[in-house]
């Protein structure tokens, strides 16, 4: 799911260029993984590995708070343009369809799942909070980079650094409450 919310960017927002088929492919290719994975699992076992203590309200209430976290702030910006009948930049149109599709959604959904107890919920979880360890680190330090090389700082920084650590934290309540 990673490697599908990641490489959609190349897919629809690079510039075309000699890696075209390879974007496609390094998006194709987990789309397929995930379906084939998805499709084998064997769901009851997966329920029956969490602990009944595990705190799902909990965490499904922090999944609530990363959709708004990232969420609001991307729709409050397509309102503004769709109100002041301006035409964003392409680039952002790609973040805000990729964000809000891929990421915002399943944070929604997953929440809604895991709140519910369903087995899927405990998986969507994981895996977006594994998406949740990797990507505000990536950029936390490709907006630090880019301050060291333009001098602008990306003020969304700190956002990402508190998603981060919570991440890691919720994350971990979820790995801790597998039965061994």
């Amino acid at each position: 799911w990673y490697l599908i919310y990641n490489y959609v960017f190349y897919l629809y927002g690079a510039v075309f260029n000699s890696f075209f088929l390879l974007y496609i492919l390094l998006f194709t290719l987990p789309v397929y993984t995930l379906v084939i994975v998805f499709n084998n699992m064997d769901i009851a076992l997966i329920k029956s590995s969490f602990n009944v203590k595990t705190p799902t309200r909990a965490i499904s209430i922090f999944l609530f708070f990363f959709a708004i976290a990232l969420g609001a702030p991307w729709v409050a910006m397509v309102l503004g343009f769709i109100f002041t009948e301006q035409i964003p930049p392409f680039e952002m149109t790609i973040v805000f369809a990729t964000d809000l599709s891929f990421l915002v959604s399943v944070l929604i959904f997953s929440a809604i799942l895991l709140w519910k107890k369903n087995p899927w919920g405990y998986i969507l979880a994981a895996m977006i909070m594994f998406k949740g360890l990797l990507y505000p680190l990536v950029l936390m330090i490709g907006g630090t980079l880019a301050y060291y090389r333009t001098g602008t700082w990306d003020t969304f920084i700190p956002l990402y650094f508190v998603l981060w650590v919570l991440c890691i934290y919720f994350y971990r309540l979820i790995l801790t409450n597998v039965n061994r």
